[in-house]
C-alpha cells in the first residue's frame, strides 16, 4: 500500500506544477522551515530531531543561503550556523561553496566547509569535482567526484566521497530525479553506501570511522500556487556500527517554504 500511495503522489504532481515558471522567476527569496527525524532500533538509545530555518536569495549570477540548525541527538542539544553560495560563471560552469560552525560538538561538527565545481560538457553530461572538510576532535578531509546526465525530464547522478581516515573510506550515492513544470519541482529516489559529509547525519563519522551503511531514500519537492514550497522525504538504512553488528535506521523529513 505504501508503494501504491507514493506512485499516486507522483502521478498528481504535474497538476501542482502547471503554470508556475513565469511567476516564480520574479520570486527571488525563499524562507524554508524543515524538520528531520531519525529512529534507531539499536545503535542509539534516543531518536534524533533536527530543525533548520533557511533563507535563500537568488540572482542571475548566484544563489546565496543562510541556515540555522537546532538538533537534539546523542542526549544533547546544539546549534549550528551555515552559509552556502552557488555562483554561476557561465551557462555551463557553476560551483558550490559552503561553511558551517557550531559550538556544540558532538551534536554538530565544530567546523564544516566544502567546495565543488560543476562543468557541463556535450551529451548533456555534468561533471563535479571538489572536497568536504569536517572537524570534530580532529580533521576529516573528503574528496568528492560526481557525474550527472540529463535526459528529457530526468536527471541521473552518481557521486563518490573518498577519505583516508583511519583507513580508506568510500561512500557512494546514486540519485534519480524526475522534474515536473519548473526545475524546483521534482520527485527523487536515492541509494547510497556509507555516510556522505553532506548529510545531517555526518556526525556518524565520529561514532565509527569505517561505518558501513546501505541507505535508500525517496522524496518530493513541489510548488503550490507559486509562492509555497512543500518538501517531504522518507528513508531506511542498515548500518554496521560495530564489527558484524548491524542496526536499522528510519528517516523522515518534512518542510515548508515561502517564496517572496
Amino acid at each position: 500500500m505504501k508503494i501504491r500511495s507514493f506512485l499516486l503522489l507522483i502521478s498528481l504532481l504535474p497538476f501542482f506544477a502547471v503554470a508556475q515558471q513565469a511567476d516564480s522567476v520574479l520570486l527571488k527569496n525563499t524562507l524554508t522551515l524543515q524538520y528531520e527525524y531519525f529512529h534507531f532500533d539499536k545503535q542509539f538509545t534516543n531518536d534524533w530531531h533536527i530543525t533548520g530555518l533557511e533563507y535563500k536569495h537568488e540572482t542571475k549570477k548566484a544563489a546565496i543561503l543562510g541556515r540555522l540548525n537546532y538538533a537534539n541527538r546523542l542526549s544533547k542539544n546544539g546549534w549550528q550556523g551555515e552559509l552556502e553560495a552557488y555562483p554561476k560563471f557561465s551557462k555551463k560552469v557553476y560551483s558550490y561553496a559552503g561553511i558551517g560552525y557550531s559550538a556544540n560538538m558532538p551534536v554538530f561538527p565544530k567546523f564544516r566547509a566544502g567546495y565543488s565545481l560543476y562543468v557541463n560538457i556535450p551529451k548533456a553530461i555534468e561533471l563535479e569535482a571538489g572536497f568536504r572538510y569536517l572537524y570534530f576532535d580532529k580533521s576529516v578531509l573528503i574528496a568528492v567526484a560526481g557525474i550527472g546526465y540529463y535526459t528529457g525530464n530526468w536527471f541521473l547522478q552518481a557521486r563518490s566521497f573518498m577519505s583516508d581516515n583511519n583507513g580508506f573510506n568510500l561512500a557512494g550515492m546514486f540519485t534519480v530525479r524526475r522534474y515536473f513544470g519548473e526545475m524546483n519541482d521534482y520527485v527523487w529516489l536515492q541509494y547510497g553506501t556509507g555516510v556522505s559529509p553532506d548529510e545531517t547525519r555526518n556526525i556518524q563519522f565520529t561514532t565509527n570511522q569505517r561505518l558501513y551503511s546501505n541507505r535508500i531514500i525517496a522524496g518530493v519537492r513541489t510548488s503550490v500556487k507559486q509562492k509555497n514550497l512543500l518538501l517531504l522525504s522518507f528513508g531506511y538504512s542498515r548500518d554496521e556500527y560495530k564489527p558484524s553488528t548491524f542496526g536499522n535506521q528510519l528517516y523522515g523529513s518534512v518542510g515548508y517554504g515561502r517564496r517572496f
